[in-house]
């Protein structure tokens, strides 16, 4: 067998009573036949094909069939299918490159169980309900993967999900690309560039721009009402420790970086000074704050261009059974 490379075998997927060997990359993998055929009714067309009888070179007595996909993904896919204890379900911990290789393969091999245990892990990262007061993060606390700290992996993700029609993680993506990186780094990463199609590079960049605009709005409950009806405050003083916690956000909005996270502006070391406000003012500034983070969580899919959350809900609990 020619090869422009050296050829690896992947000794973890290399059994000695496997029947047919998988060629990725420079990898290969000799597995079972019998087991892939029972998984997935793709691979037991291609093993029916009569071109894939005839003529089809071997290795060590098994014929070899050619994938065209990702070594790295194809090495965490069959270790799914034929290691039990590699990819378990949710809650088991894993890693953001397993969920896509397994995910993405699963998908297109059209393996349903493996598919829906995947989509079930990367569902767990990600939120469809707003943070609550106290919580710090638009993520939630009981994913079994650590989310993507780059630019690059999130860009993966967008188009993961657009090739396995998981819409409902692209709201939290989307915010999290606006809020975490500046504008120039996203546009200019390569996947932005070749693998994000232009719909959602568009949508992107207008879901962008509403969310940065949404920086001060996030801040009205500092402000509105100007003036609170059963206020028990002397002499203004409720009124006056709201304008300083706004001015101090002002300055702080004045010399920020890159970014725009309208719903994390606000953190909970910020309600200290407002402490002191009566009770009745404290009432109305919570009740607007939630308020208005509500509102901006709710308007997240069709910033970016999105289904409702109502609609992005339904996909998911259809696609998780």
């Amino acid at each position: 067998m020619q090869a422009e490379f050296e050829l690896v075998r992947v000794n973890d997927l290399w059994f000695d009573d496997g029947g047919i060997v998988i060629q990725a990359q420079n990898c290969l993998f000799r597995v079972s036949r019998a087991i892939l055929a029972a998984r997935s009714t793709v691979f037991k067309d291609l093993f029916c094909r009569p071109e894939s009888q005839e003529n089809c070179e071997s290795l060590d007595g098994c014929p070899i069939l050619r994938l065209p996909d990702c070594s790295a993904e194809v090495t965490v896919f069959f270790k799914a299918i034929f290691n039990s204890e590699f990819f378990e379900p949710y809650p088991a911990r894993t890693d953001l490159d397993t969920i896509i290789g397994v995910l993405r393969l699963s998908h297109k091999y059209q393996i349903p169980y493996l598919r829906r245990r995947a989509l079930v892990h990367l569902s767990s990262g990600y939120r469809s309900l707003p943070p609550v007061i106290n919580d710090d993060s638009y993520l939630p606390k009981g994913g079994s993967w650590t989310h993507p700290s780059s630019a690059t992996d999130l860009l993966r993700l967008v188009h993961l999900a657009r090739q396995v029609s998981v819409l409902w993680i692209l709201p939290p993506i989307f915010y999290a690309l606006a809020s975490d990186f500046a504008l120039p780094e996203v546009v200019g990463n390569t996947l932005y560039q070749t693998l994000i199609n232009e719909e959602d590079r568009n949508n992107f960049l207008q879901g962008a721009g509403i969310q940065s605009g949404m920086l001060l709005d996030s801040l009205r409950f500092l402000y509105e009402p100007p003036t609170v009806a059963g206020c028990t405050g002397r002499e203004n003083s409720c009124a006056i420790e709201r304008l300083r916690a706004l001015e101090k956000m002002r300055v702080w909005f004045a010399g920020r970086g890159h970014g725009a996270d309208p719903l994390h502006l606000w953190t909970p070391d910020e309600w200290a000074p407002l402490m002191v406000v009566c009770s009745v003012c404290f009432e109305v500034i919570l009740r607007g704050y939630v308020q208005g983070r509500q509102a901006i969580w709710n308007r997240l899919p069709e910033m970016y261009g999105l289904p409702e959350w109502a609609e992005l809900e339904q996909m998911r609990d259809v696609a998780l059974g």
